[in-house]
């Protein structure tokens, strides 16, 4: 029941797989290629590259079936460009035609890949050479409406430094406000969207007091650093995306203690 168990045992098909019959080691691969949790796939992620065979490379497509970010993202791109698991999906008809989905997740890993806040102004420099500074990176989830972190800790009066990707085909923010303001916050920026003006505009950043930082609202494939001082008050600050109906689940904390 314990997935760090699970985690470690699927390590072992790296070197052990070769004594496992046939018929066992590719279900017992392809069974963590699909566990609940994202630690055993990425096990299994890396697992593939060891043991190369085409049963392998299913397991490793199973992988693109469930949630894949940050590290999990980053071990699935790194066995698919093993020496032996390459050459099973680099074929002669190509691989938007043979592998689609390998396509897909391969062009999206590499545009997420080259986004980057813009270069460090003179303005900023400053700022960034605070030797306590905190430096976050969040992004977008492609096509789920949700940040890739949703908690993170500051100490009292901490300069912060928020790097903020939006990979997605949705335009996003950040918007970090007073502790239990979320849903005041959230529900005016729903009823901007019947203002034809605000709409126009296109930033749903509404006007209040309880908003305490918060970046634009980023075009797709854009990315935006938001530098501000965290709150001296302890507390749960939290964080969503005004743009009208995001924030219901696009949301998180940064907790200051």
């Amino acid at each position: 029941d314990d997935h760090h168990a699970r985690a470690a045992a699927t390590k072992q098909l790296r070197y052990l797989h070769d004594g496992i019959p046939d018929e066992g080691g590719p279900q017992l691969l392809r069974k963590a290629a699909n566990d609940k949790n994202g630690l055993v796939r990425m096990e299994a992620a890396i697992a593939t590259s060891y043991v190369g065979t085409p049963a392998a490379l299913q397991s490793l497509l199973d992988t693109l079936a469930h949630p894949h970010q940050k590290h999990l993202s980053y071990a699935i791109r790194t066995s698919l460009g093993s020496k032996r698991i390459k050459p099973l999906w680099q074929d002669a008809a190509g691989l938007a035609q043979a592998r689609p989905e390998l396509a897909k997740f391969m062009g999206g890993f590499t545009r997420s890949q080259k986004l980057q806040p813009p270069g460090t102004a003179a303005q900023h420099s400053q700022f960034d050479s605070q030797k306590n500074l905190k430096r976050i990176r969040i992004s977008c989830l492609r096509e789920r409406m949700l940040y890739d972190i949703t908690r993170f800790e500051v100490k009292p009066g901490q300069p912060v430094r928020l790097d903020f990707i939006n990979p997605d085909a949705t335009a996003h923010n950040l918007v970090i406000v007073e502790p239990g303001a979320m849903e005041e916050v959230g529900l005016a920026a729903n009823e901007m969207a019947k203002d034809p003006a605000a709409v126009k505009q296109g930033q749903f950043l509404p006007k209040s007091s309880k908003v305490l930082f918060h970046t634009s609202m980023l075009k797709p494939e854009s990315a935006e650093s938001l530098r501000f001082t965290a709150p001296k008050k302890p507390g749960e600050y939290p964080y969503l995306c005004t743009f009208p109906g995001h924030w219901v689940i696009m949301r998180g904390v940064m907790v200051v203690k």
